[in-house]
């Protein structure tokens, strides 16, 4: 789109300049977000997204064309996206790529449109297909701002495609109050959209790029009329009134063939196999806050639910490429605590003890282990990070690329990681690698069919039975057998850890719990995990 002016160098700017100025309007955005939930995070979502679109276009062919830059950007933004904002955003994105992408003048204006009008029909591509991304669409947030910016562009006079967005942006800014206005929820806190303030920086940034053809200085950057207000939004329950849960869904719909990647071009595809819609429609059967938005070959979904497991079975496990789970109502703690765990049905508890949860289910076609914890890692929000999991090597980290300080415990099983969490939050912060290290050290096992304990100096490690799912049953009565028998051999144990599958339910587990509570022993119950009817852990 020549017309703008608009080159490549200058989409790049964009990008770059878009993700700066995310960054420094980051805290302002945060402390307005109420909608849909008061988690206090649309800034950081949308910064985070930003640098995975940034990330995608600094791989590109220097090259590469105009709409193939900010193709990379959308697919990008959608694959690295955080929230509800993060989706709406990289839906947003894919629509002003396919916009680009079909916008077919050649740059003197021979369709007989005006820069304006041209740029216009871009946005307003994008604000289509970012309304799409939600199947409850809400009046005065940031979808109402986007289509009114895009509107009021189409209808400039002149030929100045730059004036005209730089005018819907100062006209959007002065209404957005009342715009605002229009969700009860935001009237009701007297706020503006976070979503709405995010977007409207980002198409600063592009006003910005059209008039100079260059992403704007620190100097340059208008962040004044971004809203600060006294207080500052607090996650907590009292202000969490949907689903209790983020669920984060990154899916491959035809199961990654890799006849189909070949195919593929950056941006090249608008959501044309309604497999947005059919992902959509599942997340909303088990939660709230649904957004969907196109990531190229991926699908990424988001939804709020009080019932992870359940939204994680919305697919099957072999098109999951990955599945984060974290709990809406905690602030955020230093050092964070990322949990990696093959089993969907310990999500839940894993994120309730506040870990943000990388779900490897069985069957699942996973991504790589280290880019999958390192983005749970810049979930925490914290400068370091304890990471537990099955299957993490001892050797990953120690810093990610976004120089968080990561703290690996491998554990061989999620029983043993349940104790290591409730070493962590005992533990005290300072000290919270160490508190569990020294608790693992020490811990003593069984499971169904085996009792291990640890060798001298040797930290325990669990073997459950790989069949261990299919066994029948076990009484309730064995289970507390077992437990007893470990701790006549080790006396001083004073808390036991019961981990239940499937066979052997929580139901079960609670009548072996209230049976060791006789016996003096603190009893905490998880699960269900995955390849074990039942695991033990005294300590």
């Amino acid at each position: 789109m020549h017309e703008w002016p608009w080159d490549a160098a200058g989409a790049r700017a964009w990008v770059d300049g878009s993700l700066a100025a995310a960054r420094a309007a980051r805290e302002r955005i945060d402390a307005v977000n109420v909608f849909p939930v008061p988690d206090a995070d649309t800034g950081t979502n949308v910064a985070l997204t930003l640098a995975g679109g940034a990330a995608a276009v600094h791989l590109l062919d220097p090259a590469a064309s105009v709409p193939g830059v900010c193709g990379a950007l959308a697919d990008g933004a959608a694959r690295a996206a955080r929230g509800n904002s993060g989706i709406i955003l990289g839906q947003w994105l894919r629509g002003f790529a396919a916009g680009l992408d079909g916008d077919g003048a050649d740059g003197d204006g021979a369709d007989g449109r005006t820069a304006p009008q041209r740029l216009g029909a871009v946005l307003g591509r994008a604000a289509d297909s970012a309304r799409r991304a939600v199947p409850d669409p809400r009046d005065g947030t940031v979808l109402t701002v986007a289509r009114e910016v895009a509107d009021r562009v189409a209808r400039s006079d002149g030929p100045d495609a730059a004036r005209a967005l730089t005018r819907a942006l100062a006209d959007a800014r002065e209404g957005l109050p009342r715009t605002s206005a229009a969700l009860d929820v935001l009237r009701d806190a007297r706020v503006v959209d976070a979503g709405a303030c995010a977007l409207l920086v980002v198409l600063d940034v592009l006003a910005h790029v059209l008039r100079s053809g260059r992403a704007p200085r620190p100097d340059e950057l208008d962040l004044a009329w971004l809203p600060a207000p006294a207080t500052a939004v607090v996650p907590g329950p009292a202000g969490v009134t949907g689903g209790a849960f983020e669920v984060m869904l990154l899916v491959r719909p035809d199961g990654g063939r890799a006849e189909q990647q070949a195919d593929h071009r950056p941006g090249g595809r608008e959501g044309d196999h309604g497999v947005e819609d059919d992902l959509a429609v599942a997340l909303a059967h088990v939660g709230d806050s649904v957004a969907v938005a196109d990531a190229g070959l991926l699908r990424h979904g988001h939804v709020h639910t009080d019932d992870p497991a359940a939204a994680l079975a919305v697919v099957p496990a072999r098109q999951v490429a990955q599945a984060v789970v974290r709990r809406l109502d905690l602030p955020p703690a230093d050092p964070g605590l990322v949990i990696v765990t093959p089993s969907p049905g310990m999500a839940a508890w894993f994120a309730t003890a506040g870990a943000v949860t990388v779900v490897r289910g069985p069957g699942a076609v996973v991504d790589g282990l280290e880019e999958q914890v390192a983005r749970a890692a810049a979930d925490t929000h914290a400068a370091s990070v304890v990471v537990v999991g099955v299957g993490v090597p001892a050797g990953l980290g120690p810093v990610t690329a976004d120089g968080v300080r990561l703290d690996v415990l491998p554990v061989p099983d999620d029983g043993t990681a349940a104790v290591a969490c409730l070493a962590l939050l005992a533990g005290g912060r300072d000290r919270a690698g160490a508190a569990a290290r020294e608790v693992l050290a020490r811990l003593r096992t069984a499971s169904s069919g085996s009792v291990q304990g640890p060798e001298p100096g040797a930290r325990q490690s669990a073997r459950p039975d790989p069949g261990a799912d299919a066994c029948p049953v076990p009484a309730s009565a064995a289970v507390v057998a077992a437990v007893r028998r470990l701790r006549a051999a080790h006396p001083d144990g004073q808390a036991v850890t019961l981990l239940h599958g499937t066979a052997w339910t929580a139901t079960d587990a609670a009548v072996a719990a209230r049976e060791l509570e006789r016996d003096g022993l603190d009893v905490v119950l998880a699960g269900p995990a995955v390849g074990v009817t039942w695991w033990a852990g005294l300590d």
